[in-house]
């Protein structure tokens, strides 16, 4: 599955609300991670987004595998001059990752993108605005993300899905440890 961007994110406006809410109390208890910075989200907001419809469409929209309900759900803080090397996401945590973009400010020089490489020489830049998501096979798409231009900062919120069965994972070591706490 190639990364499919989703330009209107179908969360209500009550649990989008809350989520907001949720990322900007996180935001305060955020660990670095490589080069950016991220935390949980709450074990209240990641049980709504699990049930929410939205989660539902995602998982329908892979009819082939057997996604879980749960979801691990993460934020994502990007400043001035971070940035996330391309990697692949790990089996052990989740397969499938949709970045939902939370909030946006435009630095004062170029915009900066979540990248996607689709073969040897197809990379896919995408840069979202606040309220689209990008959905795709992380453990299989490298992806990254170039250094965030002065004066520009991101949020994202990540949904990772594992697969119901363990069966399908192809091992079980953790194998890129850019993804060990959370996707791009």
């Amino acid at each position: 599955m190639g990364p499919e961007i989703i330009s209107e994110v179908a969360i209500d406006q009550t649990l989008w609300d809350a989520i907001q809410e949720d990322q900007s109390r996180a935001r305060h208890d955020v660990i670095p991670h490589g080069e950016r910075h991220i935390a949980r989200a709450s074990d209240k907001i990641v049980q709504a987004l699990g049930a929410s419809d939205f989660a539902v469409s995602l998982r329908a929209s892979v009819p082939d595998r057997n996604l879980s309900q749960s979801v691990y759900a993460t934020y994502l803080y990007y400043r001035e001059g971070d940035w996330v090397p391309l990697h692949v996401d790990d089996w052990n945590i989740f397969e499938f990752s949709c970045l939902v973009c939370l909030e946006r400010t435009r630095g004062s020089s170029r915009p900066t993108a979540t990248y996607f490489l689709l073969g040897r020489e197809n990379l896919m830049a995408l840069d979202l605005n606040v309220r689209e998501a990008v959905w795709f096979h992380g453990v299989h798409i490298p992806h990254g993300r170039t250094p965030l231009s002065e004066g520009e900062s991101v949020v994202l919120l990540n949904l990772g899905f594992s697969s119901s069965s363990r069966t399908d994972r192809p091992h079980e070591e953790k194998n890129h440890p850019e993804a060990t706490d959370a996707g791009t």
